[in-house]
């Protein structure tokens, strides 16, 4: 296992290029792909890719959204000072590791974003409290411990297509109705396995930490630049109006008037975030560095729109998962479910935008066999959250706080997969025995 972790973290290092060429690389591929296997014509190619650049812009602003809003909250005064704490428990570099993912995965399953930008800051305290008290850590392997979270949302409160099923007007909803996440989120199948995977998918990496290359000694980018946390001031008013919005969102979701979706996560947490500042200009300021953070987002997300209308537009999408209608047996159609979708997250890293794509796929199939529909939405949110691991395109938040490479943490990523793939996949052939 070492040699192979070492051969895989110097491949990446040495071969990986940056996520933004990766996706005009991808972009090529999918047109490529369509033009020899489907009817398509280069002149029409064009014409739909360029349509489909601008489909996510709703979606690319909510995910901006979710995103800075996550990562305001959590450089907050009371949650870095809890996230200090916690950084100071560990006495070596596996406990550290082990600590880190497990942090990051489980405010991943609350929120994605907060996990991801407290993965991020955790990946840095970390580091600084291994200097000070001596002991040695990989920080790229720390940084890939914080990525963790972004292998285990989708299957958490958050989760994009769990969310968007149980949402009124979605645009599946005359197929299938309106799917509570009763039925997704919180059957005891998708609790158990997102439990096993915080617990289990840190202790991975802490085993890795065991032979990994230390970085002590090392100074990285990002800590030669400003903290991210801002000056808290004696200010009650952030407080009062986040109050007021938690209230207001708290009671709709009682009475039934709102239902949770990404509308609602971004509200919930824009509000949090102005109660734990206090502040409203500690809050805006931490608004601002968080936004600072999106750029290379708001920059391929147009990429990825058009993969993905190329990928609708030409038909192409059905040549890759049609296959699954006629596919035998029940735990098998699923597998082959989360392998599809895992293997489109690659070209469509948005969980949204995937359910966009391959639902109305998977419904048909599932309709096909009267399963429940449910089951798709779980299956599709296993696999899209599978294959992150190796997309660099939502690491980036991440790597710029650390200051590291997607090259860095890839290799870790890249052994992560397999045990993704066995603990997920095992879920869902146990799925239609414990339902």
């Amino acid at each position: 296992m070492k040699r192979v972790l070492t051969l895989l973290v110097e491949f990446n290092e040495r071969w990986l290029p940056d996520p933004f060429i990766i996706a005009l690389l991808l972009t090529c591929f999918v047109a490529v792909l369509a033009l020899l296997f489907t009817p398509t014509r280069p002149y029409v190619l064009i014409q739909i890719w360029y349509r489909g650049l601008w489909d996510l812009l709703t979606f690319t602003m909510q995910m901006v959204l979710i995103l800075t809003t996550g990562h305001a909250l959590a450089v907050s005064r009371p949650v870095r000072t809890i996230l200090r704490r916690f950084t100071r428990i560990p006495s070596n570099g596996i406990q550290a590791v082990y600590m880190c993912g497990l942090l990051a995965g489980m405010m991943s399953w609350i929120h994605w974003g907060l996990g991801l930008m407290a993965g991020a800051l955790l990946a840095r305290e970390f580091l600084q409290a291994s200097r000070e008290k001596g002991y040695a850590i990989s920080f790229p392997l720390l940084a890939a411990s914080g990525y963790i979270g972004l292998s285990i949302w989708h299957g958490g409160l958050s989760g994009s297509a769990p969310l968007l099923v149980a949402t009124p007007h979605h645009f599946l909803e005359q197929e299938i109705g309106i799917i509570p996440t009763d039925k997704t989120l919180f059957t005891p199948v998708n609790l158990i396995v997102s439990s096993l995977a915080i617990l289990l998918l840190p202790a991975l990496l802490a085993w890795f930490a065991t032979f990994a290359p230390t970085s002590q000694g090392q100074i990285y980018p990002s800590e030669k630049e400003a903290s991210f946390e801002t000056k808290e001031q004696h200010e009650l008013f952030g407080i009062f109006i986040g109050s007021i919005g938690v209230s207001l969102i708290a009671l709709l979701l009682l009475r039934g008037t709102i239902r949770f979706n990404l509308n609602t996560y971004i509200g919930l947490f824009l509000f949090l975030g102005m109660v734990f500042h206090g502040s409203l200009r500690s809050y805006i300021e931490a608004f601002y560095d968080s936004a600072r953070t999106t750029g290379p987002i708001i920059l391929q997300f147009p990429l990825y729109g058009g993969i993905m209308g190329i990928m609708k537009g030409t038909g192409l999408v059905s040549l890759f998962a049609n296959w699954l209608i006629h596919v035998p047996g029940t735990s098998l159609k699923l597998l082959g479910m989360y392998v599809s979708a895992g293997l489109v997250n690659l070209f469509v890293p948005s969980g949204g935008g995937q359910w966009a794509v391959q639902g109305p796929i998977f419904i048909e199939a599932l309709k096909q066999a009267h399963l429940p529909y449910a089951w798709g939405v779980l299956a599709l949110a296993y696999g899209d959250q599978w294959t992150n691991l190796i997309q660099p395109f939502w690491a980036l938040p991440l790597l710029a706080i650390t200051g590291l490479e997607a090259k860095d943490i890839m290799g870790y990523c890249m052994l992560l997969l397999f045990f993704h793939a066995v603990l997920y996949g095992g879920a869902l052939i146990l799925l239609p025995i414990l339902g």
